[in-house]
């Protein structure tokens, strides 16, 4: 899209890393992710804030 920034290909996918669930599921999907599409961060960690405003973390 017009005016959009340019991003990585694929899908960022934030997680709650202190969740065994979360972790669990993120494992299930990177191995069924066969064209390596997915991109795994912890909403605890400096991808998610560095990529997301404040605006959007509250």
């Amino acid at each position: 899209m017009a005016g959009m920034p340019q991003r990585a290909l694929g899908v960022r996918v934030y997680y709650d890393g202190s969740c065994g669930l979360c972790h669990r599921t993120v494992r299930l999907l990177a191995l069924r992710d066969r064209a390596a599409r997915l991109r795994f961060a912890p909403l605890h960690g400096a991808t998610f804030l560095a990529e997301t405003s404040a605006a959007e973390r509250a």
